[in-house]
């Protein structure tokens, strides 16, 4: 039994230590790198509210508008590529968001001001590369600052503060242009005005250095500028081995295929609740939000999970439930009811699949910058192809559906990648190269979390 005693200590353990675990450096650092995801989150979901419109003004057709996310996604790929690999060869991570941070507040502002593509586009595209940027340096820091640690829980909850600014978004958007006669200038006004006490934050804090891996060529004293160049090329880039190259193609793959989806069914829902007149714009507002809303319940919902569920468990779960959710749709294809809920299920079970994936490739392999790098890179390519793909089949037999259609398909494309994952994961442990919790339970009968570990040492004492 529970005695007062008992609740009266782990009150006061609990309370000490979570004010200490709060003024530790590395617990400040992630606290901004939160809040700096949650401009990446608004970034993401401001798009999807104003595609008619900002096509409106530079005369570009409905069936064009994946256009603009590609060209997004495009500087994605770049800002991924740039990003790890800076990381790894030294550049202080603080420095790096900074940078990212202050180039994605510009250009958000920038967009307001295009009245043809070409401007749109460019300003979508440096957004983009501050977006990887950010996503990819972000990423790798925290798998830094709590190498020593389960960093599960804090992968969930950098990415549910993501969450949160995709949800935000369509509604702050939404209800700004009712305000303002369809107008989404003072909307992005407002969105670029977040980013300035995160830069500013990101300022005072110190980057956790990369850890050592043993991979690395050892640095020749006595080599030439030329050869200390490739040397750090190689380090960057090419010291992997065939299980390493195996797991970062499916992975990011993986991360691809959802990473596209979940951009297109977030910023397409709006569009396919309009023109399939299944609902008002003002539904497809909302219809918008709530799939951006229930992505930041279920990751929520993740960080608990993730002391108990292993990532690749949670994977699993989730994929599942992404697999119902479009052919519930395709069963009742004029139900606004069906349509609000299915959706809102969707964006749950979405929720937790790119920090899971994540947590389950350093559990794997290792996660260095150039690793992460080459993941986020896979989801660029997503964010590029599978919109885009999806608009262009807008103007086919197939109309608008094409948008649940892909949702489907790319939740089974998701489920054989997972698949794939699991079958090399088991055949590394055979081999001995990977431990044995990566495919079962992680940490099962393991002390999960700082905090949770008091409660067992309380116990025993009390006992």
């Amino acid at each position: 039994l529970v005695t007062p005693g008992f609740q009266k200590k782990l009150m006061e353990q609990w309370g000490s230590h979570f004010w200490e675990w709060l003024r530790r450096p590395a617990t400040l650092f992630f606290l901004t790198l939160s809040g700096c995801f949650l401009c990446l989150g608004l970034i993401i979901g401001s798009l999807g509210p104003i595609v008619l419109e900002l096509a409106g003004r530079v005369d570009l057709d409905v069936e064009n508008v994946g256009l603009f996310m590609s060209s997004r996604g495009a500087g994605y790929v770049v800002g991924t590529l740039t990003g790890g690999p800076l990381m790894d060869g030294g550049v202080p991570a603080n420095i790096l968001l900074v940078v990212s941070v202050a180039l994605g507040a510009v250009f958000t502002c920038l967009i307001t001001l295009a009245n043809s593509f070409p401007i749109a586009a460019l300003c979508l595209f440096v957004q983009g590369i501050a977006m990887g940027t950010l996503d990819s340096a972000g990423n790798v820091q925290l798998l830094w600052l709590f190498k020593d640690q389960n960093v599960n829980p804090y992968m969930q909850c950098l990415h549910f503060f993501f969450a949160v600014g995709s949800t935000i978004a369509p509604l702050l958007v939404g209800n700004i242009m009712d305000t303002f006669d369809n107008n989404f200038n003072y909307a992005y006004y407002a969105i670029t005005a977040t980013f300035v006490p995160f830069i500013i934050l990101l300022l005072f804090q110190k980057s956790a250095p990369k850890p050592e891996d043993g991979k690395e060529k050892q640095e020749d004293p006595n080599a030439t500028a030329g050869q200390k160049v490739a040397n750090k090329l190689y380090n960057m880039c090419c010291a992997f081995t065939p299980d390493e190259i195996w797991l970062i193609t499916i992975v990011g793959m993986f991360l691809g295929v959802y990473v596209g989806i979940e951009v297109g069914a977030g910023s397409l829902i709006y569009t396919y609740v309009v023109k399939t007149a299944i609902g008002t714009e003002r539904e497809g507002y909302l219809i918008s939000f709530v799939f951006w809303a229930l992505i930041s319940v279920g990751r929520l919902v993740a960080i608990p999970l993730s002391l108990v569920l292993s990532g690749m468990n949670m994977l699993w779960i989730n994929l599942v439930g992404c697999l119902i959710a479009p052919i519930v749709i395709l069963v009742f294809p004029d139900s606004l009811e069906v349509l609000w809920v299915a959706v809102g299920l969707y964006g749950f079970f979405m929720a937790s699949c790119f920090p899971s994936a994540f947590v389950v490739a350093e559990s794997m392999i290792g996660v260095s910058g150039s690793v992460a790098s080459l993941f986020v890179v896979g989801s660029s390519l997503g964010e590029i192809l599978i919109p885009s793909i999806i608009t262009q089949l807008f103007a086919t037999e197939i109309g608008y559906k094409s948008l649940i259609y892909a949702m489907l398909i790319c939740s089974v494309v998701l489920i054989i990648c997972l698949s794939a994952m699991l079958w090399r994961a088991k055949d590394m442990e055979k081999r001995g190269v990977l431990p044995s919790q990566v495919v079962v339970e992680e940490g099962e009968g393991e002390e999960n979390s700082y905090l949770l570990g008091e409660v067992t040492t309380l116990a025993k004492e009390e006992e």
